[in-house]
């Protein structure tokens, strides 16, 4: 939030709640039906993949960014 100035705080905080529920909502659907498969491993890998594109795509955008004091 420390790059957001004071008034847009509230709405980019917003937007991050919908970033992570959105995917969250689809994929316990998804891993479900890979469960239902009897391949208890891969939702593991592919949350690990996940996660690893995340972090690099975050780094990746922000890394120039400071945040205002």
């Amino acid at each position: 939030m420390g790059i957001t100035t004071q008034e847009e705080r509230g709405f980019a905080s917003s937007v991050n709640s919908v970033m992570w529920r959105l995917p969250n909502s689809a994929t316990t659907i998804i891993g479900g039906m890979i469960l239902q498969t009897g391949k208890y491993d891969l939702p593991f890998y592919l949350a690990t993949g996940f996660y690893v594109a995340s972090v690099v795509l975050f780094y990746a955008n922000f890394r120039k960014i400071s945040p205002q004091k």
